[in-house]
């Protein structure tokens, strides 16, 4: 194992505790185990190495370990459904600190993973979540995590674009939207823009494209305490503010996320 970890500090570029780490997770043990047993029989270090090129290759590491932890749970994740990152963690913050009281109905608009509906559904228990996406790939997957986390009862998976179908008011909706600008997808590490989604990642032209049809159409599921909660791109915050300010009807707030980011919109109907 000492070898391996070598091999792979010299073929990913990284220094020995980031070698130990991805070995772990590719292994599926903790960290102190990987050493453990020098001759484990049980370790297919064919598989292990080959796992470790693909990862040279930028295959992301979670399409390999096929589980991301967010938050305080883990949930599984396969390619073709987009790779929830630590600042959409804190976007349930945000809501719990702008929120006036539980929400009871809740839309998430382009779940994914299921990922943010799951964090949602932990935190308010009384609440009953609509979660929808348009990828057949991505409503498989967060079936595969709503039925781990045992909340079928009170998450509903519908496959739809946006809002399409959908009939009622939401005390809360919330949307990690595609808000990279079409012209930037090109510079986006290898490991995004050959393997993740694209549809979960292209805005359009100013990376605002989904959210202006989000708040568009977001009028008709609310009522007059509801809140949006949007994950937004800090490169694009002047084109969002043009946008919001030429809607007198909307009232909203940016936020930071942990890096000092202008991360996340909140949004009202007035």
């Amino acid at each position: 194992m000492r070898d391996t970890v070598a091999r792979t500090c010299k073929a990913l570029r990284v220094n020995r505790d980031s070698a130990e780490l991805i070995i772990a997770a590719l292994l599926g043990k903790p960290r102190h185990e990987i050493y453990a047993d020098e001759t484990n029989e049980n370790l297919d270090h064919g598989l292990l190495h080959a796992r470790l090129i693909q990862l040279k290759n930028d295959i992301p590491l979670e399409y390999l370990t096929k589980s991301v932890q967010f938050r305080d749970f883990d949930i599984s994740i396969e390619p073709g459904v987009f790779i929830p990152r630590v600042e959409t963690e804190y976007l349930i913050d945000v809501i719990a600190d702008e929120i006036t009281e539980p929400p009871r109905c809740v839309l998430d608009i382009g779940t994914g993973s299921g990922v943010l509906a799951i964090a949602l559904a932990r935190r308010y228990p009384d609440s009953r979540i609509t979660a929808t996406d348009v990828s057949h790939t991505a409503i498989r997957c967060a079936r595969k995590n709503i039925r781990t986390h045992r909340l079928e009862s009170r998450i509903e998976l519908v496959r739809c674009s946006l809002f399409d179908g959908l009939i009622g008011t939401f005390d809360l909706i919330v949307s990690n939207p595609p808000y990279i600008p079409s012209e930037r997808l090109g510079s986006l590490p290898r490991s995004v823009r050959d393997y993740e989604p694209r549809l979960a990642l292209d805005g359009g032209p100013h990376g605002i494209r989904v959210i202006q049809r989000i708040l568009s159409q977001a009028k008709h599921y609310t009522h007059e305490t509801s809140l949006i909660a949007l994950e937004i791109d800090d490169n694009e915050v002047s084109t969002m503010r043009d946008m919001l300010e030429n809607d007198r009807t909307l009232s909203y707030s940016l936020h930071k996320d942990l890096f000092g980011r202008n991360r996340y919109c909140i949004a009202t109907f007035t």
